[in-house]
């Protein structure tokens, strides 16, 4: 593993635009880990260690234009090591403070109830119409 300074990890969408990141503050070991076999979820990726345990941390964007699929939340999963998940997949739930469910929402709402992961939402909608 590398230590850094300050770290930076970064994935550029592969056409223009934005795409993922995350900051590590200093003194913070960590490392990179590629996520393959994402069809449509984007996402960079590290691993830290918390209370000596590694713990994946993912930046994650889903575009209102994409299809979220079960494949690309396993694929982040999957692999055995606890993880979390931050960013903006455009999933809306009643769950979460949403004036609807969505498609996304349900399956994401689904994958988490049959992988015993849990989700954190504000108190409050995060836009206003």
């Amino acid at each position: 593993m590398l230590e850094c300074a300050v770290g930076s990890h970064r994935t550029d969408r592969t056409t223009t635009g934005d795409g993922t990141a995350i900051l590590i503050r200093r003194g913070i070991v960590h490392h990179s880990l590629p996520i393959p076999g994402l069809t449509h979820l984007e996402t960079t990726a590290i691993q830290v260690k918390l209370a000596g345990w590694p713990v994946l941390n993912l930046a994650a964007y889903l575009s209102p234009s994409r299809k979220l699929i079960g494949a690309d939340l396993t694929a982040c999963f999957g692999g055995g090591l606890p993880g979390l998940m931050a960013g903006d997949i455009n999933a809306k739930h009643v769950d979460w403070n949403s004036r609807l469910n969505t498609r996304r929402g349900k399956l994401l709402r689904e994958y988490a109830d049959g992988n015993s992961c849990l989700i954190f939402v504000p108190d409050s909608p995060t836009t206003n119409p």
